[in-house]
């Protein structure tokens, strides 16, 4: 037996190609801009859209690191490093959704795991830049925990946002597909 079907492993697929594309779109925008953690707040706002549409549309436990997994593939040709911080963040939101919402049944866990996600990013990235690179301007930016805090709740509620707007649409796909 099968935890997910190929129509789920299917659509996880395109919302990680639809993830990517506006990786791939709004990064590059802002990466030259020099504030530790903007890169997360800028995609955070559409990553959790996506990521609560996909999660209404399809509450499994597992799914969120289903799509990770074909995110993850895609950024890991630019550095392996991405691949694991994006399964870490998934792994991390899907741990925090089980213990705390028992799952993505509810309404509001949708709209809080994308949030969840976008938040578990930042010390993530910053836990794999220590251990990958010591002694660099990274240390800096751990002595102002402001900056950290900041860019961590930022990637929270945009994330919560998104997922907030992207529960609504994937509640409205479900009637769609209902009336079909």
């Amino acid at each position: 037996m099968s935890w997910f079907t190929l129509r789920e492993i299917i659509f996880a697929a395109v919302m990680a190609a639809a993830m990517c594309v506006i990786g791939f779109i709004i990064i590059p925008l802002v990466i030259a801009i020099p504030i530790p953690g903007l890169q997360a707040l800028a995609v955070a706002p559409f990553y959790g859209l996506l990521l609560a549409v996909a999660l209404v549309r399809i509450p499994k436990t597992g799914f969120l690191t289903l799509i990770s997994f074909f995110l993850s593939v895609v950024n890991s040709f630019i550095s392996p490093v991405m691949g694991v911080l994006f399964i870490g963040s998934a792994l991390t939101a899907e741990l925090l959704a089980v213990l705390l919402f028992g799952g993505y049944r509810s309404k509001f866990a949708a709209i809080v795991v994308p949030g969840l996600y976008m938040a578990a990013m930042m010390p993530l990235s910053l836990l794999i830049g220590v251990l990958l690179a010591r002694e660099t301007a990274l240390a800096d930016f751990l002595l102002q925990p402001h900056l950290v805090v900041g860019s961590t709740a930022g990637s929270l509620l945009l994330g919560v946002a998104g997922g907030w707007l992207g529960q609504r649409i994937g509640a409205e796909l479900n009637k769609i597909a209902v009336r079909r």
